[in-house]
């Protein structure tokens, strides 16, 4: 049996099933951009007139129930991050550090669970010899103090350069983006706890025996430097960049709201220069 729910408060269509979907309706689906949910056990995506008429189709045009977003839902995710936590650390105090640690996760299809951690706020900042001669690094230094714009900015640079970075992955033209098990040291088989790594696109095709064509490298599971690990998939960087934007907006709003309440009264630069 296939149940359609009408998710009002999310604007979502959301589809679960008594047993695994055929592949073509699996197909279907992930064509029309809706996703697995981990915690829920159902595949969702916003609500479209085009992807309605999708899963009325697949349900018979029958739509079993409606709900609003249960606001219990942030409990079960921090249930199963937990639960995941758990089976790498021994620590009570780890397992609470690592969870609440989490800014952001994605679910693959393969079941790896991604985290994202949560950013500090970045105060201190050192402008030396790389680029500067003395009087630009204590201009840089006066210009840190004052400008709330580069206080955000430099603030906001872990994200950017992540979410470019996977971009640039998709194309396996210089890197390569692969998952690796386990995320930690100790962590048990069936911990769901995943890492994920860049490497240069000659690392994998040594790892593939020297060569390899660029179209089946995706999804290929291999050894690199002894280490197994799988490369990603498109379907995989998409769903690690929405976790990396999910956690980008978070840390955006907390910088917003220290900046409007401490301005760049607590920000400290200095310069570290010397003569060659």
């Amino acid at each position: 049996m296939t149940k359609l729910t009408i998710n009002k408060d999310l604007n979502g269509i959301e589809l679960s099933f008594n047993s695994k979907p055929e592949a073509a309706t699996l197909d279907a689906l992930k064509a029309a951009g809706f996703r697995w949910h981990g915690v829920k056990k159902v595949w969702y995506a916003k609500q479209t007139p085009e992807r309605l008429t999708l899963a009325k189709s697949i349900t018979g045009e029958q739509i079993e129930a409606t709900q609003d977003a249960p606001k219990a839902a942030k409990v079960d995710v921090k249930a199963m991050l937990t639960e995941e936590f758990r089976k790498a650390w021994s620590s009570e105090k780890m397992i609470s550090y690592c969870v609440n640690s989490v800014a952001a996760f994605a679910e693959l299809p393969g079941g790896e669970l991604i985290t994202v951690e949560k950013e500090g706020v970045k105060t201190r900042f050192c402008f030396g010899e790389s680029g500067y001669d003395f009087d630009d690094a204590a201009k840089m230094a006066q210009h840190a103090r004052t400008s709330e714009e580069y206080f955000k900015d430099e603030n906001m640079e872990h994200f950017r350069r992540w979410l470019n970075d996977l971009e640039e992955a998709k194309n396996l033209n210089k890197y390569v983006l692969t998952i690796h098990k386990p995320k930690y040291t100790g962590q048990t088989e069936s911990c769901r706890l995943a890492g994920i790594e860049f490497y240069r696109l000659t690392e994998i095709l040594d790892a593939c025996g020297g060569s390899a064509c660029l179209e089946e490298l995706p999804g290929k599971t291999l050894k690199v430097y002894g280490r197994e690990c799988r490369v990603a998939t498109a379907e995989d960087i998409n769903l690690i960049i929405e976790a990396f934007k999910t956690a980008a907006t978070a840390h955006e709003k907390k910088i917003d709201s220290y900046l409007k309440r401490y301005g760049t009264s607590k920000v400290y630069s200095w310069t570290y220069w010397r003569e060659a």
